[in-house]
């Protein structure tokens, strides 16, 4: 087997392997990354060649250059949980029309069309064959329905990480690592460097700040992803009582009713509990209503930039009592990155001071660092490749690996690794 890499190398975002066996060439994710200008995979030779695509999760940054790659010429099936495919689906068609407000996308919505109707579902550890390689999907444990995969070619057994997360939610499982010793890994090392604080003592704090701001008679403004992120926080806020009403703003809604049909989360239960106790918000009259009074909102986008909470930070941002809290990652140049750095974001195209208070919690859907050496420990491959983080965070890790042995490979665009 060998690893070509077209993105996530050095970097979080575009997530993009070529595999090559000796009958066939496969792609692992196709993602884009965010920013001023969108950033796609690098060029892949011969694309109309490519056997198979396998998409770990529905998160854009492995999920959003499937349209793209399709107007190159890509055709051929992509492999997913059900979960993902549904998922992925409504991400890729909605990225495309929040793209068209900023630019001119560099593919057409029948591009988008074509790339959700080449999906293929597949089940947890349930092997399948393409030519002379075999694919088993385990759940990954990073958001409803994401999965690693452990590939088998010409005597080597390799695991693609994807986006994992080894600890329990509320929402979720932790990933199975339930499986025999491997080759080979090409593994995220989005937190190579950072631990994680535990989650309840997350939680504690994230509902002792929302009821501060409530006492004083704030609103709360919750940025968080629609996909997990959203659903957990849902969950997490379901599980005390309020005297004020929680909205979900976003597509949200949608993604919880995508993971409550496919059983992608723990407790679906609970979960319908938490989305029937909710109030949706559907559009602006109803959310320039729900703004009137003191409420809990929770909405999409998670790093600020784009989706609904850009309007709530439009009409709310001046008002010291109310608070925008961030639940998760936030890329440089996005309106959570700022505001977190600065103070500021931009609202109308202007930077603009935030008077509301601000925080970010640590809802991490990522292994931290302690995690990924428990991952590494457990599988025990021989060769380690680095992908999916910060250049920082990626040598101080393996610095780590290197002195315990192991063979270790941080690969730039278009590298090549034989397994």
């Amino acid at each position: 087997m060998k690893l070509i890499f077209h993105g996530a190398v050095r970097e979080v975002g575009r997530s993009c392997i070529e595999l090559v066996t000796q009958q066939a060439r496969f792609l692992l994710d196709a993602g884009i990354k965010l920013g001023p200008e969108t950033e796609y995979p690098e060029e892949i030779k011969n694309i109309k060649g490519i056997t198979a695509g396998i998409l770990s999760h529905a998160h854009l940054d492995h999920s959003g250059a499937w349209p793209y790659l399709v107007s190159k010429g890509l055709n051929c099936p992509i492999y997913t949980t059900a979960a993902t495919r549904d998922i992925a689906k409504v991400l890729m068609k909605d990225f495309y029309k929040v793209e068209c407000l900023n630019h001119i996308p560099p593919y057409k919505p029948e591009n988008t069309e074509k790339a959700a109707e080449l999906f293929r579902s597949v089940r947890y550890r349930t092997p399948f064959e393409i030519k002379d390689a075999y694919f088993k999907f385990f759940d990954a444990g990073h958001i409803p329905g994401s999965a690693f995969i452990l590939i088998e070619s010409n005597g080597k057994k390799l695991v693609y990480t994807g986006d994992i997360n080894l600890s329990d939610t509320r929402l979720i499982k932790g990933a199975d690592l339930n499986l025999e010793p491997i080759d080979a890994i090409v593994m995220e090392t989005t937190y190579g460097n950072k631990e994680h604080p535990g989650r309840q003592q997350t939680e504690k704090e994230f509902l002792s700040k929302i009821r501060e701001v409530l006492k004083k008679g704030g609103k709360i403004f919750i940025a968080a992803f629609a996909v997990g992120r959203t659903q957990e926080l849902m969950l997490l806020l379901n599980s005390e009582k309020w005297n004020v009403p929680i909205y979900v703003d976003g597509m949200g809604k949608d993604m919880t009713e995508i993971m409550i049909h496919h059983d992608a989360v723990k407790d679906k239960a609970k979960m319908t509990d938490a989305k029937n106790k909710i109030e949706i918000v559907r559009g602006s009259i109803q959310r320039e209503n729900a703004m009137k009074k003191q409420g809990i909102f929770i909405s999409s986008a998670g790093m600020m930039t784009g989706g609904p909470i850009t309007e709530y930070l439009k009409h709310e941002h001046q008002d010291p009592k109310n608070a925008f809290l961030l639940t998760g990652y936030v890329d440089a140049g996005t309106n959570g990155r700022m505001l977190l750095d600065e103070g500021t974001v931009f609202i109308e195209g202007r930077k603009t001071k935030v008077q509301a208070e601000y925080e970010q919690y640590d809802f991490s859907a990522h292994a931290g660092e302690s995690e990924l050496k428990e991952l590494v420990e457990t599988l025990n491959p021989k060769k380690i490749i680095l992908v999916h983080g910060e250049p920082d965070s990626m040598e101080k890790f393996a610095d780590y690996l290197r002195k315990k042995g192991k063979e270790v490979f941080i690969p730039e665009l278009g590298s090549e690794i034989n397994i």
